[in-house]
């Protein structure tokens, strides 16, 4: 789930609040997902999420255009 908040676009505030956990919890959370998926930034983990379906989420709420998405996986490749 916090990599569908982060595709989603909220930080790690936000992500501490809907998962009703404490903001370093969170943190620790997101760093975990970065070194599982392979990635140090949050654009990364955004286009690993595009990549694997997990975008059409962001895209539905209106976060992403078409062309930050295509911007976003040409900096993957």
């Amino acid at each position: 789930m916090p990599l569908r908040l982060i595709a989603g676009g909220q930080s790690i505030k936000p992500i501490a609040r809907s998962l009703g956990i404490a903001l370093k919890t969170a943190d620790n959370h997101v760093q975990n997902l970065y070194a599982t998926i392979g990635v140090k930034t949050r654009g990364g983990a955004t286009s690993f999420a595009i990549e694997h379906g997990l975008g059409a989420v962001a895209q539905k709420q209106g976060i992403f255009r078409r062309r930050e998405i295509r911007r976003r996986l040409s900096c993957v490749s």
